[in-house]
């Protein structure tokens, strides 16, 4: 009986090392995580209800953006998110530079609003580097209710297959446009999220400590069978 003894605790060894390393993988593996964008409710400054501001702090905009404290005559349920909202009419965009690009999935998301009686403008967010567009691989958008609002949502997927070398690492910017040149349009709570692409070694790892576990339950049954036999004999 020693010998097989003696196979168990190196079983028992062969697994917890097995288990350790898929969990470390596990654990380097990466999920979505928000990217800072600067007051991206634009409630600074605060402003009292039904009250304008022609700035709003983190954002540069052009055309006729203001931001205001949105009242029951604008929107049903006013803000979608805290206080403020920014407001178009008409032709106009809103920027902000939120980083470095990297390569990995981004998601841009924001709360679209249709005031109350208004004619909906037509509206896009996008990320930009420089004045260049980045090309989504997705786009998510029902228009909102009169009154109401619904989310806009757009995907980026950023690789090396798509972006050339002076690509990665450089600025890019969150942009919000309005074409219309009537109409207006109402923007809140705008996010964003990225997914790194994992290192290849994270599954290497991952691959590692899988098949090492399929081998010690390999073993185990083989040190089953091995019992039984001594038994036998």
């Amino acid at each position: 009986a020693m010998p097989v003894q003696g196979e168990e605790v190196t079983l028992m060894k062969f697994r917890n090392f097995g288990f350790a390393i898929a969990l470390l993988a596990t654990s380097q593996m990466v999920y979505a995580v928000p990217v800072s964008v600067m007051n991206s409710g634009f409630e600074t400054p605060l402003l009292a209800d039904g009250a304008q501001s022609s700035s709003a702090a983190g954002w540069t905009r052009f055309g006729s953006v203001s931001f205001t404290n949105p009242t029951t005559s604008q929107f049903t349920g006013e803000a979608y998110e805290g206080q403020n909202i920014a407001l178009f009419t008409g032709g106009a965009t809103l920027t902000q530079i939120v980083g470095t690009i990297a390569y990995g999935t981004y998601t841009l998301t924001a709360a679209v609003g249709d005031p109350l009686g208004a004619s909906l403008s037509g509206v896009g967010l996008s990320l930009r580097r420089g004045t260049s567009f980045l090309s989504p691989s997705s786009t998510s958008f029902v228009p909102p209710a009169d009154g109401g609002y619904s989310i806009f949502s757009r995907v980026y997927a950023v690789t090396a297959e798509n972006a050339n070398g002076t690509f990665f690492g450089d600025q890019f910017n969150i942009f919000a446009l309005v074409s219309s040149s009537s109409g207006q349009v109402a923007v809140d709570d705008i996010r964003l999220d990225f997914s790194p692409v994992p290192e290849p070694a994270i599954f290497a790892l991952l691959v590692f400590g899988l098949a090492g576990l399929g081998l010690q339950v390999l073993s185990r049954n083989f040190t089953v069978l091995r019992r039984r036999n001594l038994k036998r004999a």
